[in-house]
């Protein structure tokens, strides 16, 4: 990293990162609005899985498609958070253009990244494992009820009751024979697994991501850890950031890795939701765009 930029080169980074974030904005909106008329194609990953979800039995009889819509809506909303973000991240790199507070909300970005990659994953087949993913989706809907439960419970929310009803039915689907056979749910340990499946950890998600996407990258989540390092108190991070090495350079960097971040959460979904080899125009345009500022950081990070 260069001691000190020049004004020139200030400008530069700031200008290319805000380009970035509305064009991935924009991409989002674009994306939404191109595909609002249907929840997926036919013959695409998602409607493969929908048909297979039918097929299955549980102790409580057929299975039917709720939870394979419920995945698709479920992925779909962690997107669109993740694209509020990169909107806080802009105003933050107009208003303030250093890494101490873009750091958490790039952070932010990367974990729905990750567990959209883990709901999404594409090492399970779409007809054969239905009963694996749909799994994974029971595990997340229940780690989501039991923070809200005790969120509300803490704050003596007025529908914490309804909070608790709702973790309750969310538990039951997964640690009580009915939607999956008893012989599916091991409860034996303080971890439960449905399927082989198991709820990751938050900095797993991170790993889980990079096995799919880049399998021989070693830094995601060393990244990842240093963001994690600048959004807690830890005093490397923070003396790192007072003794200015998180200038503009520095932002930009952030910049690229939540825009790469989404980028990929873009293609999880489109490549989910649509036939195989689909033009993916929001896609590239944003990938575009990374790559031009990811070409001016290496100019400059000399």
């Amino acid at each position: 990293m260069p001691a000190s930029l020049t004004d020139n080169q200030k400008s530069s980074l700031l200008s290319v990162s805000k380009d970035v974030l509305v064009t991935a904005i924009g991409a989002f909106n674009a994306y939404d609005s191109r595909t609002s008329d249907s929840v997926y194609s036919e013959n695409s990953s998602a409607d493969d899985f929908q048909r297979e979800v039918e097929r299955c039995t549980g102790p409580n009889g057929q299975w039917n498609d709720d939870s394979a819509k419920r995945l698709t809506e479920r992925v779909f909303v962690y997107m669109a958070v993740s694209r509020n973000y990169l909107g806080s991240i802009y105003a933050l790199v107009s208003e303030y253009p250093t890494g101490p507070g873009v750091a958490p909300i790039t952070r932010c970005v990367a974990e729905a990244g990750g567990k959209i990659a883990w709901l999404l994953d594409n090492r399970i087949g779409p007809k054969a494992h239905a009963r694996e993913r749909v799994a994974r989706l029971l595990l997340d809907e229940s780690d989501d009820a039991t923070r809200r439960k005790t969120i509300a419970a803490g704050l003596l929310h007025p529908d914490r009751a309804r909070a608790g009803d709702e973790y309750r039915v969310a538990r039951n689907k997964i640690a009580k024979p009915g939607y999956f056979w008893g012989s599916e749910i091991d409860t034996s340990s303080n971890k439960t697994v449905v399927r082989g499946q198991s709820m990751p950890k938050t900095s797993q998600f991170i790993g889980i991501a990079r096995d799919i996407l880049m399998p021989h990258e070693t830094t995601a989540q060393h990244v990842y850890g240093y963001l994690s390092a600048l959004a807690h108190p830890t005093m490397f991070a923070y003396v790192e950031s007072l003794a200015g090495g998180a200038n503009e350079l520095f932002c930009a960097k952030l910049v690229n890795y939540a825009t790469l971040a989404f980028h990929n959460e873009l293609r999880f979904h489109s490549g989910w939701t649509h036939v195989k080899d689909t033009p993916l125009p929001e896609c590239d345009t944003i990938k575009e765009q990374h790559d031009k500022l990811n070409a001016l950081i290496g100019e400059i990070d000399t």
